[in-house]
């Protein structure tokens, strides 16, 4: 798969990603990678709403009632806010950066708090 930062439409970003696989970066070594079966009884999913620029991230079956963040897209960064402030700016909650494959159909994320990458695909 060939990922891209650029994204042309910010809407083909929008729908239900499934985790597919996580990398854990080995600095001395090579890289951890597992495979995740999301077919499986237990999963990860993010939803991205860009039309109402939501977030929402939810571990299934067990989230039954997941909550939704307000996000702001730069570039290839998504920032989910918390929802607090601080000196009247808004507090984020976690920032990711993003790459998108070729076809639309994977997204590769970067998480700047847990410094793993994780690469989800579209259902």
């Amino acid at each position: 798969m060939k990922f891209s930062p650029v994204v042309s439409d910010q809407y083909l970003l929008s729908g239900e990603w499934y985790l597919y696989q996580k990398i854990v970066p080995n600095i001395k070594g090579k890289d951890s990678v597992f495979p995740i079966d999301s077919t499986s009884y237990l999963g990860e999913k993010f939803t991205l709403d860009i039309k109402n620029m939501l977030f929402k991230s939810e571990r299934y079956p067990y989230n039954g009632i997941a909550s939704k963040y307000r996000m702001s897209i730069h570039q290839d960064t998504i920032n989910v806010k918390s929802g607090a402030f601080r000196d009247g700016k808004p507090l984020h909650k976690n920032s990711y950066t993003f790459m998108i494959s070729e076809d639309t159909e994977h997204l590769r994320i970067y998480n700047t708090k847990e410094k793993d990458i994780e690469i989800y695909h579209k259902r």
